[in-house]
């Protein structure tokens, strides 16, 4: 009998910023599935071409292209049946995105579950987050309550919510693209691993001293900054690693992207070019956009004199150079396709 070997994935040309994905993996998201009587063990936001989660590594970006499922019941989209004013989304994807960097909490879902069943018998502190949690807080940071406990909430809580609606056709047969970019190296992995290599070091510098603790990235500076004796030491922690060296992971893995020619190129080669185009315009203008707010900061608090400040001012010019790249390569593309 012949094996089915296709696979399926999310629709990107259904599925937009602030919709909630949802995911069920063949056995750990199969297990939270049934003790949660629902379809899900996983739900994330959706952020224009990539997804914030938490999973066991931590909080993190990923790219949709590489969740891909032979089960096509195994993915869902959902979105709120009012949609969100822009400031009110900003601020959403601004509090999901300043979690990045925290660790995952096993026993803090598990909590979820037992409230769930009506036995939860301690709160711990909010130190940690897993993945119902991030998506509800983040919601809850504009008054939109998915669920009644957006601190202990489930994957399958979410997807009950009378808030929001389940989209069709947000579910497609993965395209060979997508299996292509399922099988190349994944320089955010590569990016997480790197942050938390340092961050952790941090966390256990707080500890150490007894100092206020440190939950996520964006905790870092204000930490350096009332504690500006330890500037130094958290530097050597962050030069110990590949942090600071892996700005250009999408200008390695995507070159065509930041070259006004072979972006050109890349687009009408493409069946949908004046799609792809928009989308690449819309993508480039939040990343510049987000760039360009965290260098301001990191050059505002540079006038402390810190160097932790400096070398963030560093990487965020950077990052801000090489979306200034991808810019130049957009607007050649769009004056020659005539966008």
């Amino acid at each position: 009998m012949p094996i089915n070997r296709q696979k399926w994935s999310f629709n990107r040309d259904v599925v937009k910023r602030g919709d909630v994905l949802f995911t069920r993996s063949k056995f750990v998201g199969t297990g939270i599935a049934k003790a949660t009587n629902g379809r899900f063990g996983h739900v994330m936001l959706y952020l224009d071409s990539m997804i914030i989660h938490a999973d066991t590594k931590g909080v993190w970006s990923k790219n949709p292209q590489r969740i891909l499922m032979n089960d096509p019941s195994r993915l869902a989209a959902y979105r709120l049946k009012n949609a969100l004013s822009e400031d009110d989304l900003q601020r959403v994807e601004s509090y999901a995105r300043s979690r990045v960097g925290s660790l995952y909490s096993i026993p803090q879902a598990v909590q979820s579950l037992q409230q769930r069943q009506g036995t939860i018998t301690a709160r711990f502190l909010l130190d940690r987050q897993f993945c119902s949690r991030l998506v509800a807080q983040s919601f809850a940071e504009v008054g939109v309550n998915l669920v009644a406990d957006f601190d202990f909430c489930t994957p399958n809580e979410i997807s009950e919510s009378t808030l929001l609606y389940e989209l069709p056709h947000a579910v497609k047969p993965a395209s060979a693209t997508d299996l292509a970019v399922s099988k190349t190296p994944d320089f955010n992995l590569e990016l997480q691993v790197e942050t938390y290599r340092w961050l952790n070091q941090v966390r256990e510098l707080a500890e150490r001293h007894q100092l206020r603790p440190v939950y996520s990235q964006s905790d870092v500076s204000q930490w350096v900054l009332d504690h500006p004796q330890f500037d130094a030491e958290i530097c050597r922690y962050i030069q110990g690693t590949k942090y600071l060296t892996l700005y250009d992971a999408d200008m390695r893995k995507n070159p065509w992207r930041y070259h006004p020619r072979w972006m050109l190129q890349a687009l009408i080669s493409s069946p949908s070019a004046e799609t792809d185009l928009a989308s690449e315009r819309k993508q480039n203008k939040l990343n510049l956009k987000r760039v360009h707010d965290e260098r301001l900061k990191a050059i505002q608090n540079a006038r402390s004199g810190l160097v932790y400040f400096k070398l963030e001012e560093q990487l965020q010019t950077n990052r801000f150079i090489q979306m200034h790249k991808w810019k130049e390569a957009v607007a050649y593309a769009s004056q020659v396709i005539g966008q």
